[in-house]
């Protein structure tokens, strides 16, 4: 979770019409500096902007102390989650879209989807982000897995697998999603079924490691 606090509005001496986050990060910190502000105490810094020309609905850098976060939707609540992800040290969760890989194509986490609602991470994320400790599978055999919203002291099942992918080096994450808690906003396709995900293993603050997870397949039973 994060604490932090809202300072602002400013009014900058910048045109939104030129795409420049950097010159107008740097101004409004000013501007908070002089009203007073340490800004150097806060470690992740969001900006929230009026719709610009930059082409997106928000943009974020990948990890950095300090991080930045520029947001162009404020009402928005998944472009928060999203750019404070890349903060993080997230990159994006990829999947298959209309038969192909798709940068965004997991809809189950907010590393590919913007919308209006705050969903949870998907499992490798987790297990990036260190909230989620997987368990190695090995041998055939059948496996109870618990949904990944609740927390993890309160279910009787691991909430992640992972199965060795021996010729990339990577692993497969299996886990289940519930409609529970952030999860009760998932649609359908993601829920009451296995998520197949393909991603490294690795794990942060090594921003070298940092890749995109690909969600494979939602199996249902019997699949």
């Amino acid at each position: 979770s994060f604490s932090g606090d809202v300072v602002g509005p400013y009014t900058i001496n910048h045109s939104v019409k030129v795409c420049d986050p950097d010159a107008w990060s740097k101004a409004a910190e000013a501007a908070a500096a002089a009203s007073g502000v340490d800004v150097a105490s806060y470690p992740h810094r969001v900006y929230v902007m009026p719709s610009s020309y930059c082409g997106a609905a928000g943009l974020g850098s990948v990890g950095g102390n300090p991080s930045h976060a520029w947001i162009f939707t404020c009402a928005t609540k998944g472009v928060y989650a999203h750019e404070l992800g890349h903060n993080l040290g997230l990159d994006h969760a990829a999947g298959v879209l209309n038969g192909q890989m798709n940068d965004f194509g997991d809809g189950s986490d907010p590393m590919a989807t913007s919308g209006n609602g705050l969903l949870g991470l998907n499992a490798p994320h987790r297990h990036q982000l260190g909230w989620a400790s997987p368990q190695v599978i090995t041998a055939s055999g059948t496996y109870n897995v618990a949904p990944l919203a609740p927390d993890p002291s309160t279910v009787g099942a691991p909430q992640v697998y992972v199965i060795p992918k021996s010729d990339t080096n990577e692993w497969y994450y299996v886990s289940t999603r519930f409609a529970l808690k952030y999860d009760s906003i998932l649609q359908p396709y993601y829920v009451n079924a296995l998520s197949i995900h393909r991603y490294t293993g690795r794990m942060l603050p090594s921003i070298a490691y940092v890749t995109k997870t690909y969600l494979l397949a939602e199996l249902t039973d019997g699949q």
